[in-house]
């Protein structure tokens, strides 16, 4: 019995790694680095920017386009207001400023000939109509000294010399107002008028350009609380708008622990709901500049910059420092492999070409690495891809070897 089991061992291990070839490997080497003890925080998650957009405009919601949990981009229109009385509006404002430019450009390019020909014209027949009600006047005026006429009929003449004279001299002022130009007084309320009319289509552009309520800043949408439909008022709330493209971790660090702490520090992150994001770093930008008296306890803010899926909400680990550097010996994770039960865990190191499994004593974790206190040493090869399948004294198919950054020490 003993002679079978032997043999069917045997068997197995010549097929697993004769027959089979030898196992195809990552390698990485063991690091030291000088880097500050850490503690890990655990933090809720938080939106870099969130908002509830307001309506710049009042009307009736003809189009919206914002829909919950889906994603709008800055200055997207995502409600549109009727227009139809504020288009109305805008195109009397147009044909105003129209007529005031009009009058400007007439007034600036002078009085064509033919209407200067037209009230020289005017002012002859006034001097001529005058001449002869002068003549007239002096006729019956002699005519009533003799007693040959009566007092109504002198008034009478009267009345058309003043008149004729009034003509007269409206028709020579205006033949003289055309002859010399528009005065510089005329010219400067032509421009003014025009420059009313300028800026009173440009406001109602605006408020037709209010009719459209745009995004604010790229984001996907929260609530929506409007329909098509609706009538809304100027700052009436539309919907919530949530910038998720950086997270925000806020922590409160114990008083006794923030003099490790700076600001545009780089810190390890890592997201419970996602494990397969290693790696990720996060950056300090913000330590309050108050202590809460509950816990004696300091805000600190870190940022980290979205891969895609997270979200706010989401539960989150940071590293953050908590004392002076020292130097530490660091193997990646990749590289451990943990057995139930047992304080130690295991590591294959490459010994010449062959897989030689070591019992380490390992310490605080730093990010994507881990501190090793016993069982390796710097710049020792470790398997950190295909370790799973192998076993002691198997020969390794090593594909790449890669000289281990951690970066915790930033």
């Amino acid at each position: 019995m003993y002679r079978s089991h032997l043999f069917v061992f045997i068997f197995i291990n010549y097929f697993i790694y004769g027959f089979g070839g030898p196992a195809k490997v990552t390698l990485e080497k063991v690091i030291a680095e000088r880097i500050a003890p850490q503690v890990n925080y655990f933090a809720t998650s938080l939106p870099i920017s969130k908002s509830k957009i307001s309506s710049t405009g009042q009307g009736l919601i003809v189009t919206r386009n914002i829909y919950f949990g889906i994603p709008v981009q800055k200055d997207q229109i995502v409600i549109s207001l009727d227009t139809k009385y504020i288009d109305l509006e805008k195109s009397q404002k147009q044909a105003k400023l129209n007529q005031s430019e009009a009058e400007l450009l007439k007034a600036l390019n002078g009085t064509r000939q033919e209407e200067l020909d037209a009230s020289r014209a005017r002012w002859t027949r006034s001097e001529a109509r005058l001449k002869e009600s002068s003549a007239s006047l002096s006729r019956v005026q002699g005519l009533y000294k003799k007693s040959a006429t009566t007092a109504e009929d002198l008034d009478l003449k009267k009345r058309e010399y003043e008149i004729s004279l009034a003509e007269e001299l409206e028709a020579r002022r205006s033949f003289q107002l055309l002859k010399s130009g528009e005065r510089a007084e005329q010219l400067q309320y032509l421009r003014a008028k025009v420059e009313e009319s300028k800026l009173s289509l440009q406001s109602t552009e605006l408020k037709l350009d209010d009719m459209n309520i745009r995004a604010p800043f790229d984001g996907i949408s929260g609530e929506v609380l409007v329909e098509v439909g609706d009538w809304i008022n100027i700052g009436d709330p539309i919907a919530e708008l949530v910038d998720s493209s950086y997270i925000d971790l806020p922590v409160l660090v114990p008083e006794e622990q923030i003099a490790g702490i700076r600001r545009m520090q780089k810190v390890p992150v890592e997201f419970t709901a996602y494990p397969q994001y290693k790696g990720l770093e996060g950056l300090v930008v913000s330590i309050g500049p108050l202590a809460m008296l509950q816990g004696k306890t300091i805000p600190v803010i870190v940022r980290v910059k979205n891969p895609g899926p997270l979200i706010a909400g989401m539960s989150a680990r940071v590293s953050l420092p908590i004392g002076p550097k020292s130097k530490k010996v660091l193997v990646p994770k990749d590289a451990v492999l943990r057995t139930a039960g047992q304080s130690k865990v295991k590591v294959y190191v490459n010994q010449k070409g062959k897989a030689e499994l070591r019992m380490v004593t390992v310490g605080q974790e730093f990010g994507q690495f881990i501190e090793v206190l016993d069982g390796l040493n710097i710049d020792d090869e470790v398997v950190t891809r295909g370790n799973e399948r192998l076993r002691p004294g198997g020969e390794l198919d090593i594909i790449e070897l890669n000289k281990g950054v951690s970066g915790a020490s930033q």
